[in-house]
């Protein structure tokens, strides 16, 4: 099986009043230091949308994501490539 794209979202309940502005020098950090197996490019900084994608780390691969709350906040990663999957009948 192909798959276009993989998403997972990981919901945070009780964080009223998060601040989200924290997470862009780390995700620099991350960027700068190209510790892991995906190439990170770039942050971008959505905290003045309501209910938008928050704090973004941008890879090739993936796209990691802290989002303000329309209901909850949450922590979503999104795989942007095609990648196969290998599934076993029960």
């Amino acid at each position: 099986m192909q798959l276009q794209h993989v998403n997972v979202k990981l919901l945070v309940q009780n964080a009223p009043g998060a601040n989200l502005e924290p997470l862009i020098p780390v995700f620099h950090s991350w960027i700068e230091n190209q510790n892991g197996d995906e190439l990170l490019i770039d942050v971008a900084d959505y905290t003045h949308v309501p209910a938008g994608p928050g704090v973004v780390l941008i890879g090739h691969e993936e796209t990691t994501a802290w989002t303000t709350p329309a209901t909850a906040w949450a922590f979503v990663i999104t795989g942007r490539q095609s990648r196969t999957v290998i599934t076993r009948n029960a």
